[in-house]
């Protein structure tokens, strides 16, 4: 699962709930607070892991905008907002791609998270309680075309950072634990792969054919 799947989830259902604040309600301050942790101008980093029926994730992430790095046991990403590198760390071999874009509308599917999250409907109904050390948010999307249409964040009450992520996927749920979330000042050396630092790594350059 790429990284950029696990922080649209996240925003998605964090902006559905945010998003509300154009209806009567208001959505509770603490998940403002989350949302702007994450949409940190300098950038943020985190670890997780998720859990999809029998199928799990874990690794570390550094994102900034639309640049990421992720690193996982098997793989390191880097992204800087036009290329792609994925190294396998066992082999060494690094592919260099360009993002996919969706020929029917248009769209980068590396497009910033702030535009992601604006496509989100503001048609939504949400909920919080208190569940231990955190506040439990539930999100209902009334919007059909909605990509997620039920979550449930877990939000620090002393840090106002998310710790759980629960989205229902057609008739499964995916968990996602998150921890050390650090808004932080990324330098954009993060986001690319230095050839140097790897002289042992075989590169495939894979983006004249993924341009045709």
């Amino acid at each position: 699962m790429r990284f950029k799947s696990l922080l649209i989830w996240l925003f998605a259902a964090l902006a559905v709930t945010v998003s509300a604040r154009n209806k009567e309600q208001q959505p509770p301050a603490v998940l403002i607070k989350a949302l702007d942790m994450l949409q940190n101008p300098g950038g943020a980093s985190l670890n997780y892991k998720i859990d999809v029926a029998l199928f799990h994730w874990q690794g570390y992430v550094i994102f900034k905008g639309n640049k990421f790095q992720r690193r996982s046991k098997r793989t390191i990403d880097w992204f800087d907002g036009n290329t792609y590198w994925t190294m396998n760390r066992q082999t060494q071999v690094v592919k260099i791609s360009n993002p996919k874009r969706n020929r029917h509308k248009d769209e980068d599917e590396n497009a910033s998270l702030t535009e992601q999250i604006n496509k989100v409907k503001d048609n939504c109904l949400y909920s919080m309680v208190s569940d231990g050390d955190d506040w439990k948010i539930t999100v209902r999307a009334l919007d059909k075309d909605a990509k997620i249409k039920h979550a449930e964040i877990w939000i620090d009450k002393a840090t106002n950072k998310p710790t759980r992520l629960r989205v229902k996927l057609g008739l499964i749920w995916a968990n996602i634990w998150l921890w050390n979330v650090t808004p932080a000042n990324y330098s954009d050396v993060n986001f690319s792969f230095y050839p140097s630092k790897y002289p042992n790594a075989r590169i495939i350059d894979k983006r004249e054919k993924n341009s045709k």
